[in-house]
């Protein structure tokens, strides 16, 4: 296959700063919940409403970061190799996760509402996958494999819910970044 990337690949060092920023934003986004949950001072005394706020606009920054991160790195490594625009496979993948991105803030939001958080990191999970096992053919990468490891993610906050936190962190922390200096190794390899 001729070597192309699109504007949001995840392999090589986008894949690795996605993973950094998941790391760090899992890591406060914990400890301001359980900041909260164990009553330190200050944070415990947030209503409700506005604790639900702030995590919002956490998750809603950590999307827009990450988004624009991996477009302005595929960016400049797309000039490089002298490719512009967006191919037809690309723009596949960009409506594939934006119709998922779209379905998964509706599930949220009900999930939110109906007093069922502990299903919003599971659906999360499943959603990506999901969606890296739908666009399988239009990557370079063997993108069902990553999508197959966020299933069982999902399925593992579905039987442990406790440990949420811990395998969203894995999945998005870890094997984004393993998926994508394991294919750039690959490739250079083969």
């Amino acid at each position: 296959m001729k070597f192309t990337n699109h504007n949001l690949s995840i392999q090589g060092t986008p894949g690795i700063i996605f993973g950094v920023i998941s790391i760090v934003t899992i890591y406060f986004s914990n400890s301001f919940i359980q900041d909260f949950v164990t009553g330190v001072e200050g944070i415990s005394l947030l209503p409700i409403t506005f604790f639900e706020i702030i995590i919002g606009a956490i998750a809603f920054l950590y999307i827009v970061i990450s988004y624009v991160v991996v477009v302005l790195i595929n960016k400049f490594r797309r000039r490089k190799n002298n490719l512009y625009g967006w191919t037809p496979g690309a723009k596949k993948i960009r409506y594939v996760f934006l119709i998922l991105l779209i379905l998964g803030g509706l599930l949220c939001y009900f999930f939110e509402k109906n007093g069922l958080v502990k299903l919003i990191i599971p659906i999360v999970l499943l959603l990506f996958g999901t969606g890296c096992i739908l666009v399988k053919n239009l990557t370079n990468g063997p993108s069902s494999i990553l999508g197959i490891f966020f299933i069982i993610q999902s399925i593992l906050t579905i039987i442990n819910p406790v440990n949420s936190f811990l395998y969203f962190g894995i999945a998005f922390g870890i094997y984004i970044p393993i998926y994508s200096i394991g294919y750039t190794f690959l490739k250079n390899v083969i």
